[in-house]
């Protein structure tokens, strides 16, 4: 039996990377981090990878739970009543204003702006209406917090679209105007674009192929990157984690490998934002022999509507929802999408993600760590806490690519 095959990246990139990227771009803002939408960011990122993962255990997982909270975040924006309050609750945004969501989005773009040498982070927000008009002062805090550029089309506006999403993806992304399948009048869209090198890279040299054990129980040959060096770790007797820095050292891939008693699923239903806290700490620096699997997954495309319906949203789906700090037209979120693409080599991690929430009214003597089972994995900034990207991969070379879940 073959595993299936769905990779859906988190790129928790704290949806609060909106706006600022432009380093608020000479508008005079200058707001410092604020903890409180870091935990929030944070918790976000656990609750949609639950709600994702749900019934796939056995399938490659990879989001970007910080894109789709930025792109939700700014949608925040222009809800009312119970609509805001429901989104609040999905977003773990309660017991902050309007006004310090807005504030600490803005300073936590700010950080991550400048990333440090051998890390590139970019962040970019658009709006776009057809057939509905955006109201002004939702414009004004849109571009102040999260510098969202606007746009206004008619007839078919694809090629515009996908030329955004790929300018701002670097290429990685290059279509989802045809994933957006329903009428749409107004979309908010974000893209977040990653790339970075190890601090201690990979010998090419040294890949070689080894025996990767399915969730299924069955095995298939894969590529393995191999490298020596003093990392940091932990391990219990219930898993092993290894933290593989970037750059300087300031974002880093965090690497959970189960034990062979355990699984990928049982681990993960006792992951949460609290235990992950806790472990980071407990890390120790010694000599290890690390092989990771060398992966990528292009083009994934996950549908978020259920599992944001699951976390208490589902008001904002239908005609009941207020969105009239908006717009006056009269619209719900009818499509909440997102694709992602991943590549981890030899060299570093390239990761991308675009979110897109579509309104309308309807439609060395140390012990080897050799990843060779299904693992979960963070890439964390260690500055302030906030992940970034998350993911679960059971198969590093899947025969077929990514569908996802549609």
């Amino acid at each position: 039996m073959k595993t299936r095959t769905k990779i859906v990246v988190a790129c928790c990139f704290a949806l609060v990377i909106v706006g600022l990227i432009v380093g608020l771009r000479g508008r005079g803002h200058s707001y410092p981090l604020d903890p409180r939408l870091v935990k929030a960011d944070n918790d976000f990122a656990f609750k949609l990878f639950r709600e994702v993962v749900n019934g796939q255990e056995d399938e490659n997982i990879f989001i970007s739970p910080a894109s789709a909270a930025l792109a939700l975040q700014m949608t925040y924006n222009g809800a009312g009543k119970t609509t805001k309050e429901a989104m609040a609750k999905a977003l773990s945004l309660q017991g902050m204003t309007l006004d310090e969501v807005n504030r600490a989005s803005a300073g936590l773009t700010a950080l991550l702006t400048d990333p440090g040498r051998g890390v590139r982070l970019n962040t970019a927000n658009s709006l776009w209406a057809n057939g509905a008009k955006f109201k002004p002062e939702f414009l004004r805090r849109t571009r102040d917090s999260y510098d969202a550029d606007a746009f206004t089309v008619q007839g078919d506006p694809s090629r515009k679209i996908n030329a955004w999403v790929s300018r701002k993806t670097k290429g990685k992304i290059t279509e989802i105007a045809k994933d957006i399948d329903a009428a749409w009048m107004l979309l908010l869209m974000n893209a977040v674009y990653f790339k970075g090198q190890w601090a201690t890279r990979f010998d090419p040299d040294r890949t070689k192929d080894g025996e990767f054990t399915l969730a299924n129980g069955e095995t298939k040959t894969v590529p393995f990157m191999h490298v020596a060096s003093k990392f940091e770790y932990m391990a219990t007797p219930d898993f092993q984690a290894v933290r593989l820095p970037y750059g300087k050292g300031r974002f880093s891939m965090y690497v959970f490998l189960p034990d062979r008693n355990s699984n990928i699923g049982a681990f993960l239903r006792g992951l949460s934002v609290r235990r992950l806290e806790e472990w980071i700490p407990r890390f120790h620096r010694g000599k290890l022999h690390v092989a990771l699997p060398r992966f990528e997954i292009r083009d994934f495309l996950v549908d978020l509507k259920g599992p944001l319906q699951n976390m208490g949203m589902g008001i904002a789906f239908g005609p009941g929802a207020d969105f009239s700090a908006m717009t006056d037209a009269g619209v719900f979120i009818v499509k909440v999408k997102q694709k992602t693409y991943v590549k981890v080599n030899e060299e570093g991690t390239e990761a991308a993600a675009v979110t897109v929430v579509a309104m309308g009214k309807g439609g060395g003597g140390a012990p080897p760590f050799v990843v060779d089972r299904p693992f979960f994995f963070v890439i964390r900034d260690d500055k302030s806490g906030l992940i970034l990207f998350m993911g679960q991969i059971v198969d590093p070379a899947p025969d077929k690519p990514a569908l996802g879940r549609r």
